[in-house]
């Protein structure tokens, strides 16, 4: 049995003697023997359980880990989305990123100081924008681990917002998210001389690379290269795999151990206007899912102390029952991730539960679930939620709750 293959069931404080009971349940398979996993309650030790999937201490030193690319290509979004991010979060402690925004740009024949892009000016001016991120750090001082890891999720930032192109709008976004707040930095470098020069470093980085490769231009602008050997595809298709294979320290990372694509199953068992649930949205779901997105498929309940008879359900206060069905509404129909979303579901619900239980008015479940559901969820959907949530059509949803929550039947 694989590591990922066993499942968690996190259930809520529900329990009607003993409200502040946080348990778990390590169901549905038998939990493989790991030092991550291994006889761990996972609510108790979540916070240790990110912990040990980021921070390792290493004998070794870091692999560097350069990767030439350009920006509005569909094959680098992928990459960037699907391969960096995974790296980003997992192996940063072995790692030496190094990004080169370049790709297959070339110089203007007529002006050395234009470029000519494959996806047109937009392309060329969003890869101005990441060399200049990049050469502004690097100027002076060397940067900090935190600033550099701050420029990584910069460049995810921007391949990961579907308006890419838009650079005025995903640029400062980007810009102030996470521990990179420098865009008035890049908005003067862009505009300025530094940023042909910033440019121009980066194609004296690739140029060295299609001249190994003997090709005057870079497979769908991309190659990944580890350390100084060879570049190949297999970086490009899967660079946790690569990073890992080539790393020769004592411990690799956990996530080395992990089959790519593999997901641990996470359910959340709570009940809404709860101190403990407000708590741990608030402080450790929501702040660490972007963190474990990549290895998680997780199904939010909001059931818990619900009974259910004569084909009615009881909660300690009818606001509870409420709250507690319009939480179930909005997980059924948009905690999956449909076509066109540009925020994924999982997010924007869990978004959504926390601003619902932080509220400043939350004991007032109706002006807190349309602010939320404003702030969080597609447009004009809260009188859909609302009428669902508080008419017979919501009782299958909430039914499928109870269902799920009766087959954990966490011990009290």
């Amino acid at each position: 049995m694989s590591l990922i293959e066993f499942a968690v069931a996190i259930s809520w404080a529900w329990m009607a003697n003993d409200r502040k009971a946080l348990r778990t349940t390590q169901g549905f398979t038998e939990v493989p023997k790991t030092n991550v996993y291994t006889n761990k309650r996972i609510f108790c030790h979540c916070g240790r359980l990110v912990g040990n999937i980021l921070y390792y201490t290493r004998v070794g030193e870091k692999i560097k880990v350069t990767i030439y690319y350009e920006t509005l290509n569909a094959v680098n979004r992928k990459f960037f989305v699907e391969e960096v991010r995974p790296a980003i979060d997992y192996l940063w402690e072995i790692i030496d990123l190094d990004f080169v925004p370049y790709g297959n740009t070339g110089k203007d024949p007529e002006n050395e100081n234009n470029y000519i892009c494959p996806f047109g000016d937009k392309q060329c001016l969003a890869n101005k924008v990441q060399a200049c991120a990049i050469g502004i750090i690097n100027e002076g001082q060397p940067p900090t681990e935190e600033v550099k890891k701050g420029v990584a999720l910069f460049v995810h930032c921007m391949f990961k917002n579907k308006k890419m192109e838009d650079i005025s709008l995903v640029g400062p976004h980007c810009a102030t998210l996470d521990l990179f707040d420098e865009w008035p930095s890049i908005a003067e470098c862009v505009a300025g001389v530094d940023g042909n020069k910033f440019t121009d470093q980066m194609e004296a980085k690739t140029t060295p690379i299609k001249d190994s490769l003997k090709n005057d231009s870079l497979k769908n602008g991309l190659a990944v290269q580890l350390d100084s050997q060879p570049i190949t595809e297999e970086a490009t298709q899967d660079l946790v795999k690569a990073i890992c294979d080539a790393f020769t320290g004592t411990e690799k990372p956990e996530r080395c151990n992990v089959a790519k694509g593999a997901k641990v199953q996470l359910s959340v068992f709570y009940e809404t206007l709860n101190t403990d649930t407000r708590n741990y949205f608030d402080h450790q779901l929501q702040p660490f899912y972007h963190i474990l997105e990549d290895i998680v498929d997780i199904d939010l309940i909001p059931y818990g102390n619900t009974q259910y008879t004569d084909d009615k359900f009881t909660c300690d206060s009818d606001d509870l029952c409420i709250a507690n069905r319009i939480q179930a509404v909005v997980v059924n129909d948009y905690l999956a991730t449909k076509d066109g979303d540009e925020v994924d579901g999982p997010s924007r619900v869990i978004r959504f539960i926390d601003c619902m239980s932080t509220h400043k008015k939350w004991q007032n479940i109706y002006t807190a679930g349309e602010q939320c559901s404003n702030n969080y969820l597609p447009p004009d959907v809260w009188i859909h939620i609302l009428t669902t949530a508080t008419s017979a059509d919501g009782d299958p949803i909430y039914l499928t709750m109870r269902e799920k929550t009766d087959k954990v039947n966490p011990t009290p």
